[in-house]
């Protein structure tokens, strides 16, 4: 059998292996782990058979690397000792991820098929979830299996919300009017469940979603945008009227006068903690593990008196920007943004042309939407958990892969 037939085989395998890690990312750690490290395996090994990896290196080769540079020089010169090479490993997981859907050369109808597989692994472990929730009340929240906590799963559904939302937008045209229905009605479904989880920060991020996709859609049609604005402000007039669970629960935390639920006090204590670490901070996931002592300490050489009220402690610092700084210190927080920074450039500097098929426009959007509610949601929350990461690189390893096979796109973009 010659190389390239063997290759030809070996991709196959692969895609397979992809198709495993969309179906099992929300619902079972372990078949999810396999597939993804299969997947890594039969992808390097198919290169090399094929005698390429995808491409000349470019500048989002540059900045894939540059990020990880800086991740495993912050994770061995580290504050603190104790989970940072565990948060290497995730985000080296992820980025490897990327970058290897980023060179994958896929054709653009299998990626329609890993987006149905995302979607219907998730409906099927929403189910499990709402059984657990509303059957056996076993789980105080709704939440998906794998992916864990209420305000996680919240920000995963958000991310597949504006997923499904650009396929909408992207094949509107396309697609018959029982399919565009059927589309619909699973978004209106994937949000419902967002609702009832009540993640504030995640349900604001995808809200914020449909008005940047609407923007983002202007060179095709200016509709989007305005049917956008009115499906928003009928949520909201909805939301309010009906003082639906969210709404409810920001106005009690309004009413006891904590409308951020602590989270300032969590935030004030990882500035802190940067100041005691400001090159390459705590250490990912080694927030927890400041004592009181030390930023007691801190604080008193800022010529501030220590009041523990003021500098809450928890395992994190429930923001992705303050739990960066503090984790990762003002160095490689700064790289850190500058490369999310550098997503959000590359995405507007190379937004599709209204002659660019479906495809490329409901990968951009889809990439569009995850930096959205990564960007958003990390007001409030730490947006960048395993599983979150996960599926927001799929979307832009789609995009990245299919604008290195255009004919009219440079292929180190």
């Amino acid at each position: 059998m010659s190389p390239l037939k063997h290759a030809s085989i070996l991709r196959k395998f692969e895609f397979g292996c992809l198709l495993g890690v969309a179906l099992f990312l929300p619902m079972l750690e372990a078949p999810k782990n396999f597939f993804l490290a299969a997947f890594f395996i039969l992808w390097l090994v198919r290169c090399f058979k094929e005698g390429g990896y995808g491409g000349r290196w470019g500048m989002v080769d540059t900045v894939i690397a540059g990020l990880w540079v800086s991740t495993l020089s912050g994770t061995i010169f580290a504050g603190m000792h104790g989970a940072e090479w565990k948060g290497f490993g995730d985000v080296t997981r992820y980025l490897l991820f990327l970058w290897c859907l980023s060179r994958s050369g896929y054709e653009k109808k299998q990626w329609l098929q890993v987006s149905v597989v995302l979607v219907f692994s998730t409906i099927l472990t929403l189910g499990y979830g709402a059984w657990l929730h509303f059957g056996t009340k076993e789980r105080m929240f709704l939440e998906l299996y794998s992916v864990g906590h209420v305000n996680h799963t919240a920000m995963y559904l958000a991310i597949l919300c504006g997923i499904l939302l650009a396929a909408l937008l992207a094949f509107w045209a396309a697609w018959s009017a029982a399919l565009r229905g059927l589309v619909f009605l699973i978004l209106l479904l994937v949000f419902a469940s967002l609702l009832i989880g009540s993640s504030r920060g995640a349900i604001g991020a995808a809200l914020l979603v449909p008005i940047v996709l609407g923007i983002g859609w202007l060179p095709k049609s200016k509709r989007p945008l305005l049917a956008m604005v009115i499906a928003l402000f009928a949520v909201a007039a909805v939301a309010f009227v009906g003082n639906i669970r969210v709404v409810e629960k920001q106005r009690l935390y309004i009413k006891v006068n904590d409308p951020l639920s602590h989270r300032d006090t969590i935030w004030r204590r990882a500035v802190v903690v940067a100041n005691i670490f400001p090159i390459f901070g705590a250490g990912m996931g080694n927030f927890g593990k400041v004592n009181d002592a030390a930023i007691a300490d801190q604080v008193s050489k800022a010529g501030k008196t220590y009041d523990p009220a003021k500098y809450v402690g928890k395992t994190h610092a429930h923001s992705l920007y303050f739990n960066t700084l503090a984790e990762r210190g003002w160095v490689g927080g700064g790289v850190f943004f500058a490369a999310l920074l550098a997503c959000f450039g590359m995405l507007l500097r190379h937004r599709p042309k209204s002659i660019d098929d479906a495809y490329i426009w409901a990968a951009w959007g889809g990439s569009l939407a995850a930096w959205v509610v990564v960007m958003a949601s990390g007001l409030f929350n730490t947006s960048l958990h395993h599983e979150i990461a996960l599926l927001a690189v799929m979307p832009l390893g789609a995009w990245l892969t299919m604008r290195r096979c255009s004919p009219t796109s440079p292929t180190g973009a």
